[in-house]
């Protein structure tokens, strides 16, 4: 059995051609408190993200998250760099043909 955390994706304004995602877990108590709490591999396994600009669904191992966030890229950037997560590469049907 896996342990899948579902999120939804958006785009920032001033970021495009990227989905970004939230890795915690943000809650309000009474006290009106914000409190977030990381993920971690001891509680899920992945990340399930849905994107209503692509019309896709991510999964994401918690394991290549960070600790408040997750960008992947769908479209391309105007400068290369070596450390984009692709959002083809975690494209649900991808995922479940390997």
């Amino acid at each position: 059995m896996l342990r899948i955390q579902v999120k939804t994706g958006y785009e920032r304004e001033r970021s495009p051609g990227r989905i970004v995602f939230d890795t915690s877990n943000n809650n309000t108590q009474r006290s009106e408190v914000n409190i977030s709490k990381n993920y971690t591999s001891e509680q899920i396994d992945y990340f399930a993200v849905y994107s209503e600009i692509t019309d896709e669904v991510y999964i994401v191992p918690v394991e290549e998250t960070g600790t408040s966030e997750m960008t992947i890229r769908y479209d391309n950037p105007q400068k290369t760099d070596p450390n984009i997560n692709w959002a083809e590469e975690y494209v649900i049907e991808n995922i479940l043909a390997r």
